[in-house]
């Protein structure tokens, strides 16, 4: 989900996303036994800050300074998936195709992403099902991870 861009959020509890603390971990940042805002930012991704809050942090962790830098944090970024819910050639044939958001710069690599939602907050998971992008197709299991679906069966990618 990330850190909302309005309202209030907490600092930490790692395992709702909408801390920083919970962002930083859904991004893949190591915040476990974190209890200092430094060792938040220490375990943060700079090139994921939204600089509409975050302001320009010239491509350094040390201009964070406040906790209201991390709103929108991590940041989202747009991309166009072909998509079906139970076969994969049929999101290969892009049957059906929508805008996607996941953690930016992962972009084709999209199982790099341990995010893939319907609205650029990130609080909306995509559906669980295939998804296919850049010559190959890849299984999404609906909330947080790539290639094993709900029941813990592996789905293994493929090329289209």
């Amino acid at each position: 989900m990330g850190v909302p861009t309005s309202g209030n959020f907490s600092m930490f509890g790692s395992s709702d996303t909408s801390t920083i603390q919970g962002a930083i971990a859904q991004a893949g940042g190591s915040v476990n036994g974190d209890t200092q805002f430094s060792q938040l930012i220490a375990a943060s991704n700079v090139s994921l800050f939204n600089t509409s809050y975050s302001g320009n942090l010239s491509g350094s962790l040390s201009n964070v300074t406040n906790a209201l830098q991390y709103r929108g944090y991590p940041l989202l970024e747009s991309t166009t998936l072909c998509y079906d819910t139970y076969n994969p050639n049929t999101a290969c044939n892009c049957g059906n195709s929508n805008t996607y958001y996941l953690i930016s710069g992962t972009g084709n690599g999209i199982k790099g992403s341990p995010i893939l939602a319907t609205n650029s907050s990130g609080s909306s998971a995509a559906a669980q099902g295939w998804y296919a992008v850049g010559g190959a197709v890849h299984y999404w299991n609906g909330s947080n991870a790539w290639g094993v679906d709900s029941s813990g069966n592996t789905r293994s990618s493929s090329e289209c």
